[in-house]
């Protein structure tokens, strides 16, 4: 078997440069080649992403803030949003303290912090499951989650990468109560 899988990448090996017998007990020899040959193609594109980097400064960025820039270039190293981080960063515009309006929009804010935690517990639990509760036949709709809710609402799903924009993160609620008039024809 492993003969027919080392015949069968034959041409690759020697396309990696490797030029002697291609056997089993070359094995050593061989992964060297391979070896070889990737490091001299791509410290070449390496050096081209350092050269571009250093036009903007970046490259001693990445020196300075080696984990924050960890995230830019580490797949699935950006920290996802959960209801939690979204139900902090909710900074809802009241009207005044006492009125119906307020009565209304601090239920309207309740409710959207139960949803936002209702969506985060569905996804834990069996994504394929609620899946099929919540389309039935709709098989092209992905059902809701906080972070696609956070993206419709912010154009993101993430958690933003720097300590300060984290901090000053906010999602402005405005209440139109005379959204009715509007839209009713």
């Amino acid at each position: 078997m492993q003969k027919k899988t080392l015949m069968a990448l034959t041409d690759r090996i020697i396309a990696c440069g490797y030029s002697g017998p291609i056997k089993a007990d070359h094995k050593k020899d061989i992964l060297e080649a391979i070896v070889l040959h990737s490091w001299l193609r791509l410290l070449p594109i390496l050096q081209q992403l350092r050269d571009g980097l250093a036009l903007y400064g970046l490259d001693e960025l990445l020196v300075e803030q080696p984990l924050l820039c960890q995230q830019l270039f580490v797949p699935g190293s950006l920290q996802g949003v959960d209801a939690d981080f979204l139900i902090l960063a909710l900074s809802p515009e009241y009207s005044a303290e006492g009125s119906v309006r307020r009565q209304c929009e601090m239920r309207i804010v309740n409710l959207l912090q139960d949803d936002l935690q209702e969506l985060e517990d569905k996804g834990e639990e069996n994504p394929k499951e609620s899946q099929e509760e919540d389309l039935n036949t709709c098989s092209d709709i992905k059902p809701p989650t906080v972070k696609i809710f956070c993206q419709w609402v912010t154009g993101q799903a993430h958690i933003p990468l720097g300590e300060a924009e984290r901090s000053n993160f906010r999602v402005t609620v405005l209440f139109d109560h005379e959204c009715h008039l509007k839209y009713v024809s």
